[in-house]
């Protein structure tokens, strides 16, 4: 038996084989990583039992991304893909796009990808994310 991670355990409409797991992985000494967007007890799907052993696991929260989480990771993916990010173009990035993990991750990829010819700057930012002087946020393409 393996270590198991499970993302988005909350929608599973079966938590019978979730309890089977949780108890194969503690006779195994294994471990087990749920992510879910409720907490266990409102799961409407969960039997008593399983509410039961995931109140007694350690569980952390996630709180959502700030500001300061924003700015953190266009740095740490501008760096990644070895390009500079200048003050004024992070301002007006921060100043537009949602605060959601995936989007940050999905705009830095965007704008690596379009940036392997030039500098980027705030015009090639609002170019290659389709961004307005006037919108709040960049909301990306499903």
């Amino acid at each position: 038996t393996a270590d198991l991670a499970l993302d988005r355990a909350d929608l599973l409409e079966n938590t019978a084989d979730l309890l089977l797991a949780i108890s194969a992985a503690q006779r195994n000494r294994r471990v087990i990583l749920l992510s879910a967007r409720i907490s266990p007890g409102q799961w409407p799907q969960a039997s008593a039992d399983l509410i039961s052993r995931l109140k007694s696991a350690p569980l952390q929260t996630m709180q959502p991304p700030d500001e300061a989480l924003l700015r953190g990771r266009l740095r740490h993916g501008f760096a990644r893909s070895y390009l500079h990010l200048s003050r004024n173009v992070e301002d007006y990035l921060v100043s537009r796009m949602a605060l959601d993990y995936s989007e940050i991750e999905q705009a830095i990829d965007k704008l690596a990808g379009a940036a392997a010819d030039r500098p980027v700057t705030i015009p090639v930012a609002r170019e290659v994310l389709g961004l307005s002087d006037t919108e709040d946020a960049y909301i990306p393409e499903e």
